[in-house]
C-alpha cells in the first residue's frame, strides 16, 4: 500500500530523530541533489514562490511526479518542502 505524503512526512520524523521501529516500515533513502551550485532555486509548496536550496544536504522523496509538471516533492535537511525535477536527484541510499 503506497503511503500519503502526510504519513510518509511522520515516518521521515521518526526516522530523522532515530525513534523508528520496525512496525514503521521501511526507511526513507537518501538522495542528494545534482548541482554543481551551492544552491539551487526551487518550488515551495507551502510558501507558493521560489526558495533557495542547498545543494550540500541530503533530501527525501516524499512523493513522484506530484503536479502536472511530474515533478518531485522532497523534503529537506533544511525543514523545506519543494517540488524539484527527479533526473536533478541522485540516490545515496541509507546512511
Amino acid at each position: 500500500m503506497k503511503k500519503s505524503v502526510s504519513e510518509r512526512v511522520k515516518l521521515l520524523v521518526k526516522q530523522i530523530s532515530g525513534k523508528i521501529t520496525e512496525k514503521d516500515g521501511e526507511l526513507l533513502p537518501e538522495y542528494s541533489i545534482n548541482s554543481n551550485k551551492n544552491e539551487i532555486w526551487c518550488y515551495s509548496i507551502s510558501d507558493r514562490t521560489m526558495i533557495k536550496v542547498y545543494t550540500r544536504a541530503s533530501v527525501y522523496i516524499l512523493q513522484e511526479n506530484y503536479d502536472e509538471k511530474g515533478r518531485t516533492l522532497i523534503y529537506t535537511y533544511h525543514n523545506q518542502i519543494v517540488l524539484i525535477e527527479k533526473e536533478k536527484l541522485q540516490m545515496i541510499g541509507y546512511d
